[in-house]
């Protein structure tokens, strides 16, 4: 579904630069995506589409872990960027 989505994106809005997350059926007629903003230029698109599934997904201590040994954060770092990713996603 995901993939018919980003390809309807790209024919109809091309200039919509918004990456899709997640989707799924609310009810026959219509559907939930989840949006993250474009990614920045110096950003890994999939090290960070991966991070924020994680998360979005209730994944938090793997995510924790995800962000340590990529990142090299500290617990409390990784913890504290989960939480901003929850927030951003609305999951707060």
């Amino acid at each position: 579904m995901i993939d018919e989505l980003v390809e309807y994106k790209k024919a109809h809005f091309p200039d919509d630069l918004r990456r899709i997350l997640a989707c799924g059926g609310t009810s026959r007629s219509t559907v939930r995506v989840q949006w993250l903003p474009p990614a920045a230029p110096s950003v890994d698109v999939k090290w960070e589409t991966q991070l924020y599934g994680m998360v979005l997904a209730g994944f938090t201590e793997e995510a924790v872990r995800f962000l340590r040994k990529t990142r090299k954060l500290s617990a409390v770092e990784a913890r504290m960027m989960v939480a901003k990713i929850a927030i951003d996603l609305g999951m707060s």
